[in-house]
């Protein structure tokens, strides 16, 4: 009896990958650009010292690919969804074909930040740096957009900052 009723429900996820799969196949979503990881080097992060956040992006195209990376740290608030934004930067990057780049920032949550593009220092493109730095969780959260400012992926973190 046990046996059957987990075959059951065996199929069941197998007949709902199955369909997931379909769907995936039937898109004509044709994104060719990604963010492949968010990583930060802690949970915590502390004002005042560098933390350190990776972004991992992938081209699966066999063209170059422009975009832009949007960096953002926002409050969070019980029950609800990030509200108010902490820390917003851009950055413009042309990601090789059949390739990968890795964008390193380095941050202290006061006023500097260095951004590394496949280890090499470059300036963003925008940085805006909000008064809100209370102890408690933030959503830092790496979102990539083509040219005409469509949202290709976005990935999210959660961090305490301590201070």
């Amino acid at each position: 009896m046990y046996r059957l009723r987990q075959i059951g429900q065996d199929l069941l996820k197998v007949m709902r990958g199955l369909n997931a799969f379909a769907r995936y196949l039937a898109s004509k979503d044709e994104r060719e650009v990604g963010l492949g990881l968010l990583s930060a080097a802690s949970s915590a992060a502390r004002k005042g010292q560098w933390n350190r956040y990776v972004v991992r992006i992938a081209n699966a195209s066999r063209q170059p690919m422009a975009c832009r990376l949007v960096f953002e740290i926002s409050a969070l608030t019980a029950g609800e969804p990030p509200a108010a934004r902490y820390t917003h930067l851009t950055k413009s990057l042309i990601i090789a074909p059949r390739a990968g780049s890795a964008v390193a920032i380095d941050y202290d949550w006061m006023d500097r930040l260095c951004c590394r593009i496949d280890g090499v220092c470059a300036s963003a493109d925008g940085f805006w740096r909000g008064s809100l730095d209370r102890s408690q969780f933030y959503a830092v959260t790496a979102l990539l957009y083509d040219l005409h400012g469509r949202q290709l992926d976005g990935l999210t973190v959660y961090q305490e900052l301590i201070r």
